[in-house]
């Protein structure tokens, strides 16, 4: 499952045509063949998540590109509702995910072990496969799921590899004006804009 926004890179990167472009295409292929050659092979998970002002998840969107099986769900960090509605703060501006509609949502805790198990199962039907994360500054998610794993007193597993749509972009497109979702979306020419919802942003990459 190819999306929009690879598929516009792809042909903005062939009408570049430079050398270092290719070349940077040559070390990501044989940097993906050495792993699957190894007898590991990849599976793509398409992330992107919203959270509040100190990186608590709010909302977690996964798409698995090779199935189109999707993970989502809203997220409430804290129990109390007071606690909730202070930290949520003026971060409900920018999502619009507000105290009252986490009322039925999981905790930080339930939500991570959730999604592992789910990445799990996905990964061994693909031939017990190694997870990619991708996403657009995959450290910023990455850094959100940290978090939430360190909430349920476990680690993160490090057999997660990750991939970063915002340093590809960048590397792929240097004469881009902007480089965030929206920016890239719109010089792009997509129909698909990112919202500051996951799943709408997820789409757009």
């Amino acid at each position: 499952m190819w999306s929009p926004a690879w598929c516009a890179c792809v042909q903005a990167v062939k009408r570049l045509g430079t050398g270092a472009v290719e070349r940077l295409l040559t070390e990501l292929q044989a940097a993906l063949f050495a792993v699957t050659a190894a007898g590991h092979p990849l599976r793509f998970f398409l992330l992107d998540t919203e959270t509040t002002t100190c990186h608590q998840a709010l909302e977690v969107h996964v798409v698995d590109a090779h199935s189109g099986a999707l993970f989502d769900t809203l997220v409430r960090p804290w129990e109390d509702d007071t606690i909730l509605k202070n930290r949520i703060g003026k971060s409900e501006q920018i999502h619009g995910i507000g105290a009252h509609m986490l009322a039925d949502a999981p905790s930080s805790q339930q939500a991570v072990l959730a999604l592992q198990c789910w990445m799990f199962q996905r990964c061994r039907a693909g031939g017990g496969a190694t997870p990619v994360l991708v996403a657009h500054n995959v450290a910023f998610d990455s850094r959100v799921l940290h978090i939430a794993f360190g909430k349920a007193g476990v680690a993160m597993p490090d057999s997660w590899l990750q991939l970063c749509t915002l340093a590809l972009a960048k590397a792929l497109l240097p004469t881009q004006t902007g480089y965030g979702l929206k920016a890239l979306a719109t010089q792009l020419g997509l129909s698909q804009q990112p919202t500051h919802r996951a799943a709408a942003d997820v789409a757009t990459m």
